[in-house]
């Protein structure tokens, strides 16, 4: 376990009325989008990510789609065994089964 995981921020006063804006849907943003609900206490709904192109992940090459699923690459971004990338969608969590992550499904 790495020292990040054993954070565990309190929630600040009045966090239920912020909003976040992030720009370009890559994996800084996907990213900062789950610390902030994770470590920030921030309801989803409060986050908005803006994006022009039509292309979704940025320099994370990702690909797909909620129905068909996703591809995630980018290996050249991240170490080989994609440690970090398991850690933040290990927070994430299944719209299909309470309880459970993205990655449990």
């Amino acid at each position: 376990m790495g020292n990040y995981q054993k954070i565990n921020p309190l929630k600040p006063e009045g966090i239920e009325n912020r909003k976040a804006y992030l720009i370009d849907r890559g994996i800084a943003s996907l990213a900062a989008t789950e610390y902030l609900i994770r470590d920030g206490h921030f309801n989803g709904k409060n986050i908005t990510i803006l994006e022009q192109d039509s292309i979704l992940g940025g320099a994370l090459d990702g690909s797909g789609n909620a129905e068909d699923g996703y591809i995630a690459r980018g290996g050249r971004e991240m170490e080989e065994h994609y440690e970090c990338m398991w850690d933040l969608l290990g927070e994430v969590p299944s719209i299909e089964e309470l309880g459970r992550t993205v990655l449990d499904v």
